[in-house]
């Protein structure tokens, strides 16, 4: 199974974009694991990566000590690969390839979702997607397009379903929600010495990925389980003079 989530929204000014991949050979070890811990802390709020920091979760600092220990399970599942692409648009927007379509920035979302699912799909494997949910025009065929698109390019039966929940149906869509939301902040401001629930739990991550950041154009570890990459055009430099 691979849960898909994305941060930033297209249809604002965010500079950063992305779209994430929490690849789970049995989904179940992860979302079990997660509901050890709510009982065990007796902890029943919803893990969202852009409640962190508000006012209301201050002064609960549990909220974070959960939050790692929830990530920490994935780091525990042997089978677990996550991935994510995150664009800056400040360097090339992604929609501009769709330029005219009635729906161009939700062609830019499944174009990225498509990716994503390609570079976590191993090449016999059949895969089920739970995708967080959010509102569309109904001539929006989200799961439809994104299978499609993946069979066709893989040139076989690769994806077998695509259906989008509410992320607080399923613990395991909320751990994906922290990563991502970890990875991008260290691509929008790196790891900072500030008092900051969000630092913590990026700190956190890093840690347990091993490396000091995802900067610039991203990480992929020995065993090819945690791959991060920054999309962004190329700037053109000058040709250095002869013997520079």
């Amino acid at each position: 199974m691979i849960l898909l989530d994305e941060t930033g929204v297209l249809a604002s000014r965010d500079r950063y974009f992305g779209i994430g991949a929490l690849k789970l050979a049995h989904a179940p070890e992860l979302i079990r694991g997660v509901q050890r811990l709510r009982d065990k802390h007796d902890f029943r709020e919803e893990l969202h990566w852009s409640s962190f920091d508000k006012g209301a979760s201050r002064p609960k600092p549990h909220r974070v000590e959960f939050a790692k220990a929830a990530m920490d399970l994935v780091f525990e599942i042997e089978t677990a690969k996550f991935c994510c692409h995150i664009a800056d648009r400040q360097n090339g927007d992604i929609t501009a390839q769709f330029a005219g379509h009635a729906h161009a920035r939700e062609r830019a979302y499944e174009r990225l979702a498509s990716n994503v699912l390609r570079e976590v799909i191993g090449d016999d494997e059949i895969v089920s997607v739970l995708a967080d949910g959010r509102s569309t025009s109904p001539a929006v065929a989200f799961e439809r397009d994104v299978m499609a698109s993946v069979n066709e390019d893989l040139g076989r039966l690769a994806v077998a379903s695509v259906c989008r929940i509410d992320s607080r149906s399923t613990d395991a869509l909320q751990v994906l929600d922290l990563m991502l939301g970890a990875a991008a902040l260290d691509l929008r401001q790196g790891r900072i010495d500030r008092p900051s629930q969000k630092q913590e739990l990026l700190a956190h991550l890093l840690d347990r990925c091993g490396c000091a950041s995802f900067r610039p154009n991203g990480r992929e570890d020995p065993a090819g389980r945690w791959k991060v990459d920054l999309l962004a055009r190329r700037r053109r430099t000058r040709r250095k003079p002869r013997g520079s």
